[in-house]
Parts: C-alpha cells; structure tokens; sequence
C-alpha cells in the first residue's frame, strides 16, 4: 500500500493577525512546515500540500522541507481559501491523490513530542486524541467503550448535548483506502463549503471504523497570539 502525507496549509490565520500557520516561526521549535515533513516523511510515499494564502510563501517553505528529501510532492491550489474551510482543501488533495492511504495532519501544529506513528497507521483509520476537558472550539471525539476498541462514533466541534466526550482529535488523521474513498464521494460543495473535514469523516462514522490514539497529548495547535505564547513558554520550560 502506497501512502500519501496531506498538510492542510491553505488557511488565513485571522485569529493571529492574518498569517500563514504553517510558515510563521515558534520561539524554541522552527517553522511547523520543516517540522511536520520531518517527522512524517519516513511513514510516506508521497507529500502533497494544500495551499492558498501567502500561497507562494508556503510552497517556496514546502520545497525547502522536502528537497533533502527523495518524495514526491505535490502542490495542491485552493483559492477559494477565503470562502471554504479544510473539508474542502482536503477534498482537492484526495482528488490529485495518487497513494492509496492517507495521513491528515494539520498545518498549525507544534509537536511537544513524536506520537506512536507506526501505531497510527498499522491498522485502519485512527486519530490522535488528548484525553482531556475540552473546550468550545475544539474538535472533540466520542469514543464506544474500551471493549469495542477505542471507537470513535463522533467527531467534531458541535456534537448533540450529553455527548460523553473522550477529549479533543488534535488533528492528527489516518485515513484507510476505504475511508479516503469513501470521503471523495461523500464530499459536496454545497453542503460542505464551509465545514471542517472532521465534519466529512464524522459522516462517514456509521460504516467506517475509526480509532481513538490517546497520545495526542503531545500535539498543540496554536490559532492566536496567545495560544503562541503559551506554546513557546511550555517549549522554554522543557528546554
């Protein structure tokens, strides 16, 4: 099996001012381009990267990352960035996709740690989940009892009151052949224009499998100045 790497890069980072995430340095960690072709590349086949603000910044950043490395990359254009969200950058990558499984990350992620990866992708389609209270902006993820392996039966930022919910899926995704497939034909402009693709994949969650991987502990995205502050106060603090 063939296995690509998207990263989600398209986006506006309003809430930091206006910038591009996955080029815009970390005090004590670099730029999270380098950092995530670094640590996924040795898993993929394939590196295909979504862009769409600061577009020629981000894919000038991507060759950077990937030239020392012998991938295949592919640079995938969503300029409807303004007017969409990630459901729709991920549907544009899958689309040019030419490898037969898929690791999502997205590109505003600093890792404190390396996650079990190899865990990640050895079986169907998994995500990472910090086990903790979450908040309203997070991604959350219900997880079926221990028994029934970690599943996950619902995934996103709004879910159904008392939902009993595990943590927050840091977004960290691995897509089986059957769930990427499955997601390209679920995908729909109009229905999905704006939403997250953790919206898509919860859609799909009543006949695909996908498990909790409890160590997203170690994932943080940053969307403000003040999530940036205190990502780079935890990194001086371990140095």
């Amino acid at each position: 099996m063939s296995r690509a790497l998207v990263i989600l890069a398209a986006g506006m980072g309003r809430r930091l001012g206006g910038a591009a995430k996955v080029i815009h340095p970390v005090k004590g960690y670099g730029i999270p381009m380098e950092k995530t072709v670094a640590m996924f590349s040795p898993l993929v086949d394939e590196i295909i990267v979504v862009v769409g603000f600061e577009h020629e910044k981000v894919i000038k950043a991507a060759h950077e990352a990937v030239l020392s490395r012998r991938h295949h990359m592919t640079i995938c254009y969503n300029m409807e960035y303004a007017t969409t969200n990630t459901a729709y950058s991920l549907d544009a990558a899958l689309a040019g996709m030419h490898s037969d499984e898929t690791i999502v990350v997205n590109g505003d992620l600093v890792f404190y740690a390396r996650p079990d990866l190899e865990k990640l992708v050895a079986g169907g389609s998994a995500a990472l989940v910090h086990p903790r209270h979450v908040l309203d902006e997070d991604v959350k993820a219900v997880v079926s009892s221990a028994e029934d392996g970690g599943r996950i039966t619902q995934l996103g930022k709004v879910l159904p009151l008392g939902a009993v919910v595990l943590g927050e899926a840091v977004g960290v995704y691995f897509l089986s052949k059957s769930m990427a497939s499955k997601y390209k034909a679920k995908f729909n402009v109009p229905s999905h224009m704006m939403a997250y693709h953790e919206d898509v994949i919860n859609e799909l969650l009543s006949t695909e499998t996908m498990v909790a991987q409890a160590d997203g502990w170690c994932v943080k995205e940053f969307d403000s100045p003040s999530d940036l502050k205190a990502i780079e106060l935890k990194l001086s603090e371990e140095a």
